[in-house]
Protein backbone atom coordinates (compact mmCIF):
# COMPACT_ATOMS: atom_id res chain seq x y z
CA UNK A 1 0.00 0.00 0.00
CA UNK A 2 0.76 3.90 -0.22
CA UNK A 3 1.83 5.98 2.79
CA UNK A 4 2.54 9.87 3.28
CA UNK A 5 5.05 10.44 6.26
CA UNK A 6 4.80 14.36 6.12
CA UNK A 7 4.59 16.03 9.16
CA UNK A 8 1.09 17.30 8.06
CA UNK A 9 -0.37 14.33 7.55
CA UNK A 10 -2.49 12.88 11.08
CA UNK A 11 -1.27 9.27 11.78
CA UNK A 12 -4.68 7.50 11.23
CA UNK A 13 -4.47 8.60 7.47
CA UNK A 14 0.18 8.24 6.98
CA UNK A 15 -0.56 4.08 6.50
CA UNK A 16 2.68 3.57 8.84
CA UNK A 17 1.22 1.67 11.42
CA UNK A 18 1.23 -2.51 10.79
CA UNK A 19 1.35 -1.63 7.43
CA UNK A 20 3.05 -4.79 5.65
CA UNK A 21 6.24 -4.59 3.35
CA UNK A 22 7.40 -5.97 0.37
CA UNK A 23 10.90 -6.80 1.58
CA UNK A 24 10.70 -7.57 5.34
CA UNK A 25 14.57 -7.81 5.83
CA UNK A 26 14.70 -10.78 6.62
CA UNK A 27 11.90 -10.58 9.60
CA UNK A 28 9.05 -12.26 8.96
CA UNK A 29 5.65 -10.16 10.19
CA UNK A 30 7.92 -7.07 10.04
CA UNK A 31 6.16 -3.60 9.19
CA UNK A 32 6.37 0.00 8.20
CA UNK A 33 6.10 0.64 11.77
CA UNK A 34 5.37 -2.34 14.37
CA UNK A 35 3.98 -0.45 17.85
CA UNK A 36 7.00 -1.14 20.70
CA UNK A 37 9.35 -3.24 18.33
CA UNK A 38 11.93 -1.20 16.75
CA UNK A 39 13.08 -5.08 15.33
CA UNK A 40 10.25 -5.40 13.37
CA UNK A 41 9.81 -1.80 12.09
CA UNK A 42 11.55 -1.31 8.83
CA UNK A 43 11.31 2.07 9.27
CA UNK A 44 13.90 1.99 11.74
CA UNK A 45 15.81 -0.29 10.61
CA UNK A 46 16.14 1.55 6.94
CA UNK A 47 17.51 4.70 9.24
CA UNK A 48 19.75 2.69 11.98
CA UNK A 49 21.22 0.29 9.53
CA UNK A 50 24.29 1.13 6.89
CA UNK A 51 24.29 -1.36 3.85
CA UNK A 52 22.30 -1.73 0.59
CA UNK A 53 18.73 -0.52 2.34
CA UNK A 54 19.61 2.13 3.92
CA UNK A 55 17.38 5.21 4.11
CA UNK A 56 17.81 8.15 2.72
CA UNK A 57 20.25 6.42 -0.11
CA UNK A 58 22.08 9.43 -1.32
CA UNK A 59 24.56 11.31 0.85
CA UNK A 60 24.10 9.25 3.99
CA UNK A 61 28.11 7.33 4.89
CA UNK A 62 27.57 7.46 8.78
CA UNK A 63 24.41 7.16 10.98
CA UNK A 64 22.33 10.09 11.92
CA UNK A 65 22.28 8.80 15.90
CA UNK A 66 19.75 11.87 17.19
CA UNK A 67 17.45 10.79 14.16
CA UNK A 68 17.63 7.20 14.90
CA UNK A 69 16.87 7.64 18.78
CA UNK A 70 14.01 10.18 18.44
CA UNK A 71 12.37 7.33 15.88
CA UNK A 72 12.98 4.55 18.44
CA UNK A 73 11.41 6.60 21.53
CA UNK A 74 8.49 7.53 18.89
CA UNK A 75 7.63 3.95 18.24
CA UNK A 76 8.23 2.45 21.59
CA UNK A 77 7.78 5.36 23.80
CA UNK A 78 4.89 7.52 22.20
CA UNK A 79 1.19 7.42 22.00
CA UNK A 80 -0.87 6.75 18.53
CA UNK A 81 -3.76 5.27 17.49
CA UNK A 82 -3.02 1.82 16.33
CA UNK A 83 -6.71 0.50 15.18
CA UNK A 84 -10.19 1.53 14.43
CA UNK A 85 -12.01 -1.34 15.16
CA UNK A 86 -16.05 -1.61 14.74
CA UNK A 87 -17.66 -4.70 16.56
CA UNK A 88 -21.55 -5.46 16.69
CA UNK A 89 -22.58 -5.07 20.62
CA UNK A 90 -25.45 -7.37 21.96
CA UNK A 91 -25.05 -9.64 19.06
CA UNK A 92 -24.52 -13.64 19.16
CA UNK A 93 -21.05 -13.25 17.98
CA UNK A 94 -20.18 -11.47 21.52
CA UNK A 95 -23.24 -14.28 23.56
CA UNK A 96 -25.29 -10.92 23.07
CA UNK A 97 -23.43 -9.25 26.29
CA UNK A 98 -24.74 -5.74 26.31
CA UNK A 99 -21.48 -4.39 28.47
CA UNK A 100 -18.12 -4.24 26.97
CA UNK A 101 -16.19 -7.33 27.96
CA UNK A 102 -13.40 -9.42 25.86
CA UNK A 103 -16.45 -11.06 24.04
CA UNK A 104 -16.61 -7.89 22.01
CA UNK A 105 -13.25 -8.74 20.27
CA UNK A 106 -15.39 -11.87 18.40
CA UNK A 107 -17.58 -9.36 17.33
CA UNK A 108 -15.27 -7.10 15.33
CA UNK A 109 -16.51 -7.12 11.76
CA UNK A 110 -13.58 -7.71 9.68
CA UNK A 111 -15.11 -6.66 6.20
CA UNK A 112 -16.09 -3.08 8.19
CA UNK A 113 -13.88 -0.46 8.37
CA UNK A 114 -13.71 3.19 10.10
CA UNK A 115 -13.44 6.51 7.59
CA UNK A 116 -10.99 8.65 7.78
CA UNK A 117 -11.33 12.44 7.04
CA UNK A 118 -9.81 13.58 3.52
CA UNK A 119 -11.41 10.57 1.75
CA UNK A 120 -14.52 9.44 0.18
CA UNK A 121 -16.84 6.59 1.95
CA UNK A 122 -17.63 3.16 0.85
CA UNK A 123 -20.30 0.54 1.63
CA UNK A 124 -16.62 -1.02 3.62
CA UNK A 125 -17.82 2.19 5.90
CA UNK A 126 -21.29 1.47 6.77
CA UNK A 127 -22.75 -0.80 8.79
CA UNK A 128 -26.15 -2.72 8.01
CA UNK A 129 -26.56 -3.94 11.85
CA UNK A 130 -30.42 -2.97 13.09
CA UNK A 131 -28.82 -1.81 16.10
CA UNK A 132 -27.47 1.22 14.72
CA UNK A 133 -23.43 1.83 15.42
CA UNK A 134 -23.13 0.57 19.03
CA UNK A 135 -19.36 -0.27 19.39
CA UNK A 136 -16.69 1.04 18.21
CA UNK A 137 -12.80 0.65 19.26
CA UNK A 138 -9.97 3.06 19.51
CA UNK A 139 -6.67 0.78 20.03
CA UNK A 140 -4.09 3.11 21.26
CA UNK A 141 -0.22 2.20 21.86
CA UNK A 142 1.07 3.75 25.38
CA UNK A 143 -2.38 5.46 26.91
CA UNK A 144 -1.76 7.21 29.87
CA UNK A 145 -5.51 6.72 31.20
CA UNK A 146 -9.10 5.56 30.56
CA UNK A 147 -10.92 8.62 28.98
CA UNK A 148 -13.95 10.50 29.98
CA UNK A 149 -17.14 11.43 28.34
CA UNK A 150 -15.06 14.85 28.03
CA UNK A 151 -12.50 13.56 25.98
CA UNK A 152 -14.90 12.15 23.87
CA UNK A 153 -17.29 14.05 21.03
CA UNK A 154 -20.06 12.77 19.08
CA UNK A 155 -21.34 14.02 15.97
CA UNK A 156 -24.15 12.92 13.61
CA UNK A 157 -25.53 13.61 10.52
CA UNK A 158 -25.60 12.47 6.69
CA UNK A 159 -23.98 15.06 4.60
CA UNK A 160 -20.58 15.86 3.40
CA UNK A 161 -20.20 18.85 6.21
CA UNK A 162 -19.60 17.04 9.20
CA UNK A 163 -18.69 20.53 10.78
CA UNK A 164 -21.99 21.31 11.22
CA UNK A 165 -23.45 18.29 12.07
CA UNK A 166 -25.54 17.77 15.04
CA UNK A 167 -24.26 16.77 18.50
CA UNK A 168 -24.53 12.90 18.90
CA UNK A 169 -24.82 10.85 22.32
CA UNK A 170 -22.29 10.21 24.04
CA UNK A 171 -21.41 6.36 24.75
CA UNK A 172 -22.88 4.94 27.95
CA UNK A 173 -19.94 2.39 28.48
CA UNK A 174 -16.34 3.57 28.31
CA UNK A 175 -14.11 0.66 29.11
CA UNK A 176 -10.28 -0.05 28.82
CA UNK A 177 -8.49 -3.28 28.66
CA UNK A 178 -4.73 -2.72 28.60
CA UNK A 179 -2.70 -4.78 26.41
CA UNK A 180 -6.17 -6.40 24.69
CA UNK A 181 -5.75 -4.59 20.90
CA UNK A 182 -3.78 -5.06 18.10
CA UNK A 183 -0.07 -5.54 18.63
CA UNK A 184 -0.55 -5.76 22.46
CA UNK A 185 -1.64 -2.19 22.06
CA UNK A 186 -4.14 -0.67 24.78
CA UNK A 187 -8.08 -1.29 23.38
CA UNK A 188 -10.75 1.44 24.40
CA UNK A 189 -14.50 0.34 23.85
CA UNK A 190 -17.06 2.35 23.10
CA UNK A 191 -20.75 1.30 23.64
CA UNK A 192 -23.96 3.15 22.89
CA UNK A 193 -27.56 2.25 23.42
CA UNK A 194 -29.47 0.04 20.82
CA UNK A 195 -30.98 2.07 18.04
CA UNK A 196 -29.03 5.33 19.50
CA UNK A 197 -27.34 5.85 16.15
CA UNK A 198 -28.91 4.15 12.77
CA UNK A 199 -29.72 5.37 9.77
CA UNK A 200 -27.08 8.16 9.78
CA UNK A 201 -23.35 8.94 9.88
CA UNK A 202 -21.10 9.14 13.08
CA UNK A 203 -18.63 11.48 13.69
CA UNK A 204 -16.07 10.28 17.10
CA UNK A 205 -13.54 12.77 18.00
CA UNK A 206 -10.98 11.27 20.88
CA UNK A 207 -9.81 14.34 21.59
CA UNK A 208 -6.27 16.18 22.91
CA UNK A 209 -6.47 15.88 27.39
CA UNK A 210 -4.23 14.26 29.87
CA UNK A 211 -5.42 11.11 29.54
CA UNK A 212 -5.54 10.33 25.83
CA UNK A 213 -2.11 11.78 26.18
CA UNK A 214 -2.90 13.28 22.00
CA UNK A 215 -1.82 16.51 20.54
CA UNK A 216 -4.53 17.01 18.06
CA UNK A 217 -7.96 14.77 17.86
CA UNK A 218 -8.28 11.34 16.22
CA UNK A 219 -11.02 11.59 14.10
CA UNK A 220 -13.27 9.33 12.12
CA UNK A 221 -16.73 8.31 10.83
CA UNK A 222 -18.78 5.17 11.04
CA UNK A 223 -22.07 4.91 8.88
CA UNK A 224 -25.05 2.75 9.46
CA UNK A 225 -27.90 1.78 7.24
CA UNK A 226 -29.92 -1.17 8.45
CA UNK A 227 -30.91 -3.52 6.25
CA UNK A 228 -28.80 -2.81 3.36
CA UNK A 229 -27.32 -5.80 2.42
CA UNK A 230 -24.71 -4.33 -0.22
CA UNK A 231 -26.68 -4.63 -3.44
CA UNK A 232 -25.14 -1.48 -5.25
CA UNK A 233 -21.75 -0.63 -4.93
CA UNK A 234 -22.87 3.13 -5.30
CA UNK A 235 -25.37 4.08 -2.63
CA UNK A 236 -26.54 2.72 0.39
CA UNK A 237 -30.58 2.87 0.02
CA UNK A 238 -32.59 0.12 1.42
CA UNK A 239 -34.84 -0.72 -0.69
CA UNK A 240 -37.30 -3.87 -2.16
CA UNK A 241 -33.71 -5.45 -3.99
CA UNK A 242 -32.09 -5.91 -0.41
CA UNK A 243 -35.31 -7.66 1.02
CA UNK A 244 -35.34 -9.86 -2.30
CA UNK A 245 -31.40 -10.45 -1.65
CA UNK A 246 -32.17 -11.96 2.26
CA UNK A 247 -35.22 -14.04 0.96
CA UNK A 248 -32.91 -15.71 -1.23
CA UNK A 249 -30.16 -16.62 1.78
CA UNK A 250 -31.78 -18.02 4.29
CA UNK A 251 -29.62 -19.17 7.33
CA UNK A 252 -30.89 -21.35 10.42
CA UNK A 253 -29.23 -22.39 13.48
CA UNK A 254 -28.70 -25.53 11.12
CA UNK A 255 -26.49 -23.57 8.86
CA UNK A 256 -25.69 -20.34 10.55
CA UNK A 257 -24.91 -16.94 9.56
CA UNK A 258 -20.97 -16.21 9.80
CA UNK A 259 -19.85 -13.22 10.45
CA UNK A 260 -19.82 -10.80 7.99
CA UNK A 261 -23.08 -12.18 6.21
CA UNK A 262 -24.54 -9.13 4.45
CA UNK A 263 -28.41 -10.68 5.23
CA UNK A 264 -28.16 -11.58 9.08
CA UNK A 265 -29.44 -7.36 9.35
CA UNK A 266 -29.87 -7.70 13.59
CA UNK A 267 -26.46 -10.22 14.01
CA UNK A 268 -28.35 -13.34 15.44
CA UNK A 269 -26.57 -15.56 13.05
CA UNK A 270 -30.17 -17.05 11.17
CA UNK A 271 -31.31 -15.05 8.16
CA UNK A 272 -35.34 -15.48 8.75
CA UNK A 273 -38.36 -13.57 8.81
CA UNK A 274 -37.34 -10.89 11.02
CA UNK A 275 -34.87 -9.96 9.38
CA UNK A 276 -37.15 -9.36 6.19
CA UNK A 277 -39.37 -7.17 8.56
CA UNK A 278 -36.54 -5.19 9.71
CA UNK A 279 -35.82 -4.32 5.90
CA UNK A 280 -39.59 -3.32 5.56
CA UNK A 281 -39.34 -0.98 8.64
CA UNK A 282 -35.80 0.87 7.56
CA UNK A 283 -36.32 0.92 3.99
CA UNK A 284 -34.98 4.62 2.44
CA UNK A 285 -35.40 6.49 -1.06
CA UNK A 286 -34.58 10.03 -1.84
CA UNK A 287 -33.98 12.07 1.08
CA UNK A 288 -33.88 9.78 4.04
CA UNK A 289 -31.36 7.30 1.94
CA UNK A 290 -27.52 7.30 4.08
CA UNK A 291 -25.25 8.72 1.68
CA UNK A 292 -21.94 7.87 0.49
CA UNK A 293 -20.05 11.07 1.87
CA UNK A 294 -17.14 12.59 0.42
CA UNK A 295 -14.46 14.02 3.12
CA UNK A 296 -12.35 14.52 0.06
CA UNK A 297 -12.50 18.77 0.21
CA UNK A 298 -13.78 18.79 4.00
CA UNK A 299 -11.41 21.13 5.40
Amino acid sequence: GTWDARFSTPMARAGLINTPVTDDLGTPGAAIIKPGSINESVLWRRIAEMGLYHMPPLSTSVPNPAGIDLVKRFIQEATYVVAHPIFYNGSAFDGRDPGASSLDDRAIAPNKEVLLPGTRATLANVTSYSRGVNGLMVDVWNLPAQPIAADIRVRVGNDSTPGAWATGPAPSQISLRRGAGVSGSDRLSLIWPEGAITGKWMELSLLPSVRTGFESADTFYVGNAPGETGDQSLSAAVNSADLLRVRNNPRSALNPAPLTFPYDINRDRQVDTVDQALIRMNQTRGPSELRLINLSTEP
